[in-house]
């Protein structure tokens, strides 16, 4: 466990990034970055040849992100990061490393005429100071650009949980399919607020391994012991109750399958229904993005 200053640190940045992100985008998805960027005394986002995706610097009248320019294109990126709109965002990967190190500004204190460092994470939960601070500005980006009450009203909003409406929820919000993911996994309100019994999977073939890229399931609600089980990076291995099988590339866009489902240390079995859709972009032959619910 990581220890309690840390949890309360990164709670406290949480709801300073949030409300940020709510107040420049007036409440509405996508969050645009450079008005954030702005905000956190960014004076410059460059892209230039890096051994990295982005680094942070300080100078003394604020920051500047760097970011990796992807075989040259230098100015052109930087021009689509100037001219970002609602209708024409930059890709979620780069979303998401600008956003990455906007979190990184946070743990300075902007109230003088220079950036002073005056927050820190602590090492603990195994994790090194570093290893921490990577792994919660992660976090705080995924809640720059999907704070919590935008995400809860949009998602409620959504009438059935497919593969496409999941998908429409990641183009909306301008990140990434597994971003948007990590984000749903750590809202269990939501899944009970829907009374979704099931998941959402992202599943990515690489030759001939399937696996889980990533995955959001209530903890609140009893579902399938197959789906409870399932974990991002875990090699995909779904079979139903009785042994078969499933397997994304030969499912059809929709079907059913009878799981398991554990109540009250006994066992009984519910029909799930499977629906499928095959997406791209994730550095990998095929992707397939699957929801489950009970019928």
């Amino acid at each position: 466990m990581p220890p309690t200053k840390n949890v309360s640190l990164l709670r406290a940045l949480l709801t300073k990034a949030e409300s940020l992100a709510s107040t420049v985008s007036k409440n509405e998805f996508p969050v645009l970055l450079r008005p954030l960027a702005e905000r956190r005394k960014v004076t410059s986002v460059d892209f230039c040849p890096l051994l990295v995706d982005a680094m942070l610097t300080t100078h003394p009248e604020g920051f500047r992100i760097l970011l990796n320019s992807d075989g040259g294109r230098d100015q052109e990126l930087k021009e689509r990061y100037r001219n970002e709109s609602k209708r024409k965002l930059l890709q979620p990967r780069l979303r998401f490393s600008i956003a990455h190190e906007l979190a990184h500004t946070f743990f300075y204190d902007l109230t003088g005429e220079s950036p002073k460092l005056s927050k820190k994470f602590k090492s603990g939960g195994g994790q090194t100071e570093l290893e921490n601070l990577e792994r919660y500005c992660n976090t705080i980006a995924s809640h720059l650009l999907l704070p919590t009450q935008m995400l809860s009203d949009a998602f409620l909003r959504i009438k059935a949980i497919t593969p496409e409406s999941i998908l429409e929820l990641a183009q909306t919000t301008g990140v990434s399919l597994p971003a948007l993911l990590f984000r749903l996994d750590k809202s269990d309100s939501l899944f009970i607020k829907k009374y979704f019994r099931g998941c959402i999977v992202l599943v990515a073939q690489h030759d001939e391994e399937l696996k889980i890229r990533a995955v959001a399931k209530p903890r609140s609600l009893i579902i399938a012991r197959q789906l409870r089980q399932m974990n991002s990076n875990d090699v995909w291995s779904l079979k139903t109750q009785g042994g078969c099988e499933i397997n994304p590339t030969r499912l059809p866009k929709s079907s059913t399958a009878i799981l398991d489902v554990i109540l009250d240390q006994s066992r009984c079995q519910k029909e799930y229904q499977i629906y499928v859709a095959a997406v791209g972009g994730f550095d990998a032959m095929n992707s397939f993005l699957i929801t489950f619910e009970e019928k």
